[in-house]
C-alpha cells in the first residue's frame, strides 16, 4: 500500500537549542541552518511570512522538542499569525513554556534556629524585579506567615456607620500580638484579609509600634468588619515574614538584602534540588481586534506544558477574583484550542477568554497548583458591543485542582457575561471558593448569560472553612436555557455561612437543575437566594448541615423591576421528584412558608432518625419555627410526596444507587448514572483525579 499522505503542508521544528534565524525544517541542528527555531514566536513569524507569500497551502505543524523554553517576556499573537497551526510537543517529549528562572545557587545556612538554604538573588532582582513564588522539586513552597495557622483579628478599625460592604479602609489597629515591630522590611509584607466571600491582599506601607497602627498601600475591597455580624473586625494573616520562617517547605524573600530563604522538606538536598521562581505574569497573549473583525483563529496547542508564571502586584475583586488576568489571555479569538496540555505552578488564572472570544475550547487539560482559578471567560454585557460578546466555548474533560493558592476566592471555572458554553466532564477540587460560577448580573436586569450547560462534573473539597457564601455550582441573574445536569457535588465547608452545593444567587431565573447528586455540605445542598421560575427536578440532596434545600427570599423579590411576557409572577422555584435525605436536619427551609413561593411535589423525604424527625423550617419568625411534615402538607405542599426510606445501596459509603424496590421509582424518579461524571478515558486525568481524591481523604500527603 502507498504511504499515507502527510496531513500537514509544512512542519516547523522548535528546540531550546535552536535559533530563530534557522529555517526550522529539521528537528536537529545541521551545517546549512535548516535546524530548529528557538521560540514559539520565531515559528509563527516564519509561518506568517510564508503564508503571506503564498508558498504554503494547508495546515502547519509546529513540533517543539522537549525541554524548557524560558521566556523573558510575554509571547504575543496577532491576527497576522492566524493560520491553521497545531503547536505540540515532539513525540515522546514534553515542551514546557516557562515564565520563571532556575535557582541553583543555594548554600546551607542557619536562620531562626533552623537549618535552612539561602541563595543570593540580588542580581536576579535587579534584572527582573521582585518574584513572588518559589517552587522546589515540583511543589509550591509556602510563604512564611504569621500566624502559622488560622489568623489574628484586627483590634480596631474606623468604619463608617453604614451597612454597605464596599468602600474599605487602608489602615487598622493591630492587637498586641497582631503585628511585630521586629519584622524586617515591612514594605515587603502582605496582609491577607479574609471576610465574607473574598480574600483581599494588601501590601504593608508602614507600622507604628507605639500606636500599633498598620498602614496599607491599598484600600481594602470590603469594609474591614467580620461577616459574623457581632461587631468584630476582620481576620487576617501576614505573609513573607522572614522571622516566622520555620516549617519545612516554607520560604521568604528579604528584598532589601536580596536573599532568598527556604526550609527544605525531609529528604531534599541542595545537590538534587530543582528550584524555580516566577517572573513573567502572562505567558501567551492573543491580541485580536474584534471591533474590526480581525480575529486570531485556527490555532491549536496540544500536549504542551505551561509553568512558573508570576502574579505581580495584588489585584483585588468584589467576587471570584475576576480582575486577576489569565496566564494565557485572549481577546478576539475564534477556534483557538488547548488540548491535553498541562498548566501547573501558575500565579493567576490559567486561561482567560475575554472580549470577542467564541468557539474556543479547553479539552483534556490538567490545571493544578494555580494562584487563582482554572478558566475564566467574560465578554461585553447586555448593553455592550455585540462584537465583544463571548460565548459558544467548550471546557470539557479537564482536571482543575489545588487552586486559589494566592487569590483565594477564585473559581475553578467562571463564565461571566458569556452564553452557550459547554462546561462538562471536569473534575474540580481543592479550592477555597466556588467550583463553577455562571452569570454576572445581580438581580433581574438583562443578561448575556444564557443557554450554558453545566453537566457531568465532579466537584468536591471546596471552601475548607476559609471563606463564606460559596457553592459547588454558583449562578447569577436570569439565564434561560441554562441547565445544571448530572453533576456530583460534595464536601463543601464554609467559614461562617454559605457552604452550599448548588446555589442560584440573586436573580437566578429560568434554570433547570436536574439529576444532580449533592451531599456533605456545611449549609444546605441546594440554596436559592432569590430568583424566578427555576425547576429543580430528579436530584438527590443529602446531609446538608442546615437543611436539604433552602429558599431565602421569595415573593418579596419576585417582581423587583423584572417583567417577562408569559411569566408566572408567583413562583420562585419548583421542586419535583427529588430525594431529600438528612441526619436530623430539616428537609426544607423557607422564608415565610405561608407566602407559597414555591411548588413542591412527588418528592421522597427521609431522616436517618426516622419518619417523625422529618421537619420543615419556617425562617420568617424569630426565632425560626420547625413544623412537622404533615403541617407542611396541610399548607398545600407535597400532597403526593412520600416520607420513606429511599433505599440507597450503601449510604455509609455515600453510594446513592437506588435499590430496585425504592419507593422513589413509584413517583417517577429516574436513576442517576454517575459513571460518566468527570473526565472521559484520559489516562493523565485519571491519574490526577485518583491522586486528588486520595489526598482529600487523607490517604496521601505531599
Amino acid at each position: 500500500m502507498p504511504a499515507a499522505k502527510n496531513f500537514f503542508a509544512l512542519t516547523i521544528y522548535v528546540s531550546p537549542e535552536g535559533n530563530d534565524y534557522f529555517r526550522g525544517i529539521k528537528p536537529e541542528l545541521d551545517k546549512e541552518n535548516n535546524g530548529p527555531k528557538a521560540t514559539l514566536l520565531g515559528a509563527v513569524n516564519e509561518i506568517a511570512l510564508l503564508a503571506k507569500a503564498g508558498t504554503i497551502k494547508g495546515p502547519v505543524n509546529v513540533l517543539l522538542r522537549g525541554g524548557r523554553y524560558f521566556l523573558k517576556k510575554t509571547v504575543i499573537f496577532l491576527p497576522a499569525h492566524s493560520y491553521p497551526i497545531i503547536f505540540e510537543s515532539y513525540p515522546g517529549e514534553e515542551a514546557i513554556i516557562d515564565g520563571g528562572s532556575r535557582i541553583s545557587s543555594w548554600k546551607p545556612a542557619n536562620l531562626n534556629g533552623r537549618k535552612i538554604w539561602q541563595a543570593d538573588v540580588k542580581e536576579l532582582l535587579e534584572q527582573r524585579g521582585r518574584f513572588r513564588q518559589l517552587f522546589v522539586n515540583n511543589l509550591r513552597a509556602t510563604p512564611s506567615r504569621y500566624p502559622k495557622k488560622g489568623f489574628v483579628r484586627m483590634e480596631e478599625v474606623k468604619i463608617p456607620d453604614i451597612t454597605d460592604l464596599l468602600g474599605g479602609q487602608d489602615r487598622f489597629k493591630a492587637s498586641p500580638d497582631g503585628f511585630s515591630a521586629t519584622w524586617r522590611n515591612p514594605q515587603s509584607l502582605d496582609i491577607m484579609i479574609l471576610n465574607y466571600w473574598i480574600s483581599t491582599r494588601l501590601p504593608v506601607k508602614s507600622f507604628n509600634a507605639d500606636t500599633r497602627e498598620v498602614v496599607l498601600s491599598m484600600t481594602s475591597t470590603f469594609m474591614m468588619r467580620d461577616e459574623s455580624g457581632d461587631g468584630s473586625f476582620a481576620k487576617y494573616f501576614v505573609e513573607n515574614v522572614v522571622e516566622e520562617l520555620s516549617e519545612p517547605g516554607e520560604w521568604a524573600l528579604d528584598t532589601a538584602a536580596g536573599i532568598l530563604y527556604y526550609v527544605p522538606r525531609p529528604g531534599e538536598t541542595i545537590k538534587q534540588a530543582e528550584a524555580f521562581v516566577s517572573h513573567v505574569k502572562q505567558l501567551l497573549v492573543f491580541e485580536g481586534a474584534p471591533d474590526s473583525h480581525e480575529y486570531i483563529e485556527h490555532l491549536s496547542f496540544r500536549n504542551l506544558a505551561f509553568e512558573h508564571s508570576d502574579w505581580g502586584e495584588p489585584v483585588n475583586s468584589i467576587q471570584s477574583d475576576v480582575l486577576v488576568p489569565g496566564t494565557i489571555s485572549a481577546t478576539g479569538t475564534r477556534f483557538v484550542n488547548f488540548e491535553h496540555c498541562r498548566f501547573e505552578h501558575l500565579g493567576c488564572y490559567a486561561i482567560k477568554f475575554g472580549d470577542g472570544c467564541f468557539s474556543n475550547s479547553v479539552v483534556g487539560c490538567t490545571i493544578r497548583d494555580i494562584g487563582a482559578g482554572g478558566i475564566i471567560a467574560n465578554g461585553s454585557d447586555a448593553t455592550g458591543s455585540l462584537a465583544r460578546r463571548n460565548g459558544d466555548n467548550s471546557y470539557t474533560d479537564n482536571v482543575i485542582t489545588q487552586c486559589g493558592r494566592v487569590f483565594m476566592c477564585a473559581c475553578g471555572i467562571i463564565t461571566q457575561h458569556s452564553y452557550g458554553n459547554l462546561i462538562a466532564h471536569n473534575t474540580i477540587s481543592d479550592l477555597y471558593y466556588t467550583g463553577i460560577s455562571c452569570g454576572w448580573v445581580w438581580g433581574y436586569a438583562d443578561s448575556v448569560s444564557k443557554e450554558n450547560r453545566i453537566e457531568y462534573n465532579h466537584i468536591f473539597n471546596l471552601g475548607q472553612g476559609v471563606l463564606s457564601d460559596m457553592g459547588g455550582v454558583y449562578l447569577l441573574g436570569i439565564q434561560p436555557g441554562t441547565r445544571v445536569y448530572n453533576n456530583l457535588i460534595h464536601d463543601i465547608e464554609r467559614a461562617k455561612y454559605g457552604g452550599w452545593g448548588i446555589y442560584p444567587d440573586e436573580g437566578s431565573s429560568h434554570v433547570v437543575i436536574e439529576n444532580n447528586v449533592v451531599y456533605n455540605t456545611s449549609s444546605s445542598s441546594f440554596h436559592q437566594h432569590y430568583g424566578r421560575e427555576n425547576l429543580v427536578i430528579n436530584n438527590i440532596f443529602a446531609f446538608g448541615i442546615d437543611c436539604g434545600a433552602r429558599l431565602t427570599i421569595g415573593r418579596s423579590r419576585l417582581r423587583s423591576g423584572y417583567s417577562h411576557p408569559g411569566s408566572n409572577f408567583d413562583i420562585s422555584l419548583r421542586f419535583y421528584r427529588n430525594i431529600f435525605l438528612s441526619k436530623e436536619e430539616p428537609a426544607l427551609m423557607f422564608y415565610d412558608l405561608k407566602s407559597r413561593d414555591c411548588d413542591s411535589d412527588l418528592n421522597i423525604v427521609w431522616s436517618l432518625k426516622g419518619a417523625d424527625a422529618v421537619k420543615v423550617k419556617d425562617d420568617k419568625p424569630k426565632p425560626a419555627e420547625l413544623i412537622s411534615w404533615s403541617q407542611w402538607q396541610s399548607l398545600g405542599f407535597d400532597r403526593f410526596s412520600l416520607v420513606a426510606d429511599p433505599g440507597f445501596k450503601n449510604i455509609g459509603k455515600f453510594d446513592f444507587t437506588l435499590k430496585t424496590d425504592s419507593p422513589a421509582f413509584k413517583l417517577g424518579f429516574k436513576s442517576i448514572d454517575l459513571s460518566k461524571v468527570g473526565p472521559r478515558t484520559l489516562i493523565a486525568q485519571k491519574y490526577y483525579v485518583k491522586k486528588e481524591i486520595k489526598r482529600h481523604k487523607g490517604q496521601e500527603q505531599e
